[in-house]
């Protein structure tokens, strides 16, 4: 499995043939892709957390969204791509690349911290 920083906040596709307008960078040929995203409400410690999963060329495989209580952001960023990797695996995927906005989770999880 693939893990990798995302390089833009906005990672949506509206239109799967120009993904130089996204900024979407697609998953490499044979394999499909998770761009996992969280929002986190410090206030009433509640998060939502989003994973969409594509193919190479954009098309939308599947996907989860959830509302969670969090104690902090990048618990609830860790959560989305456990849930990535959880579903990778539930699907029966090898070739799988994983994105996130979150810098501390992908170099955890390239330090086997996260993905078990």
């Amino acid at each position: 499995m693939l893990l990798h920083q995302e390089n833009t906040l906005n990672s949506a596709v509206t239109e799967p043939t120009n993904f130089s307008l996204s900024g979407w960078v697609p998953a490499r040929h044979g394999s499909v892709k998770f761009s996992c995203d969280a929002a986190y409400c410090k206030s009433s410690s509640t998060a939502a957390a989003l994973m969409i999963l594509r193919d190479s060329k954009g098309n939308l495989l599947d996907g989860n969204s959830q509302v969670i209580e969090a104690f902090f952001a990048a618990q609830v960023e860790a959560h989305v791509v456990r849930l990535a990797c959880i579903m990778a695996h539930a699907h029966n995927l090898s070739h799988v690349e994983i994105e996130s906005d979150n810098q501390t989770v992908i170099q955890l999880s390239h330090h086997g911290n996260i993905v078990r």
